[in-house]
């Protein structure tokens, strides 16, 4: 009868252990780092400054490879952010959602371009802005620990390589082409 009893609360107190174990482990992987944290906020940034200046091409542009590449951008951004959404309320981070001051000033004078004067800024623009993030999301993809928010830098890539191609003339997004944008 005294080692049934015995084993009973071992197997009892073995259960919690192993419990508690999981809820910590679960709870420490869900920490992300300070360089993670920003470079969720970094993403939200450029995805909502690249919604922006995509709608200012879509109604500013003169050049159908412009609007194209306007057109790209809202729909690539806007499921990017989406993605950036779930990762963020998954890891229980608070992003601002807001572009920056620097953003809001180059969207206002962009607003106040169009023809061919919009269509030669925007592309050298998107694809300044489109270097600069690859560099980002590359090393973010290669020296992040954090599972999900490697595999949203890493699955990213391809369409911010895309989008540079376009900025640079390369046409439309079947002429680029995912082989060619990795």
């Amino acid at each position: 009868m005294r080692i049934k009893s015995h084993s009973r609360k071992l197997a009892g107190l073995g259960t919690a252990v192993i419990l508690c174990t999981a809820s910590l482990c679960w709870a420490a992987g869900d920490e992300l780092s300070r360089g993670d944290k920003q470079f969720l906020q970094d993403a939200s940034e450029l995805a909502l400054g690249e919604i922006e200046l995509g709608k200012l091409a879509q109604s500013n542009g003169s050049s159908p490879d412009v609007k194209q590449l306007g057109n790209k951008l809202v729909a690539d951004h806007t499921k990017s952010l989406n993605e950036l959404k779930a990762i963020a309320t998954a890891k229980r981070i608070g992003l601002d959602w807001k572009l920056t001051t620097q953003q809001s000033r180059l969207l206002s004078a962009f607003e106040n371009k169009s023809g061919a004067e919009f269509d030669k800024e925007f592309r050298e623009q998107v694809g300044k802005d489109n270097e600069k993030a690859i560099k980002i999301f590359q090393d973010t993809a290669k020296n992040t620990k954090d599972y999900d928010v490697r595999e949203y830098a890493g699955k990213s890539l391809v369409a911010l390589r895309t989008h540079r191609l376009m900025a640079a003339g390369h046409g439309a997004p079947e002429a680029v082409g995912e082989r060619t944008a990795r």
